[in-house]
Formats: C-alpha cells, sequence, structure tokens
C-alpha cells in the first residue's frame, strides 16, 4: 500500500492487499512509458538477486560457525581461542550483513 503524488498533479493510492511493485510499474509505464517500466523491471530483479546472494553468502557462514562451535565445545577441552575465532566470524557475519 502506498499514496504517491507526481509533479504533474496525479495523486495514486493503493490499497492494503495491492502489490506495490506491480502498481508502481504500471504508474512508471503510464507516465514514462515502456523504456522506463522495463529498466523499473530490471533493477527490481537486479535488487532481488542480490538480496539472495547476501542471504546465501550469511546462511553458509553462519552454518559454518555453528558446525565450528559444536566441533569447539565438544572437545574434551575446550579452546578459548577457537571460541573467541568463532565470535569473531559471527560479529563479522552481524556486521558485513547485518549493519
Amino acid at each position: 500500500m502506498f499514496y504517491l503524488e507526481l509533479a504533474d498533479g496525479d495523486k495514486f493510492f493503493t490499497d492494503k492487499n495491492s502489490e506495490d511493485v506491480r502498481e508502481f510499474d504500471k504508474i512508471i509505464h503510464e507516465k514514462l512509458g515502456r523504456d522506463a517500466s522495463d529498466l523499473f523491471e530490471l533493477l527490481v530483479h537486479d535488487s532481488e538477486d542480490k538480496a539472495a546472494y547476501v542471504l546465501h553468502n550469511v546462511a553458509v557462514r553462519y552454518k559454518d560457525c555453528v558446525n565450528r562451535l559444536d566441533a569447539a565445545l565438544n572437545d574434551k577441552e575446550v579452546d578459548k581461542v577457537k571460541l573467541e575465532e568463532i565470535l569473531s566470524d559471527l560479529q563479522a557475519i552481524y556486521t558485513d550483513y547485518l549493519l
């Protein structure tokens, strides 16, 4: 759902169940033409691809940290250096992707 007022005075208000990207694309197509609409679609898909890439990297790195933590905690003697390395890697995931 969004409200949009254009410089030419046209106003658009979508309902709460609307697909915002699709509605916005219609407005772009109507006001700026097919080329602008195609460019918007490419930008949206590029953003989706980047988001999927980031989520995949976070999942892989997080799973690796969890596996290493599990192994370190199951050792007969807990190695604080290993735990600090894993904690550092978890903090890096947080700062690299979540801040």
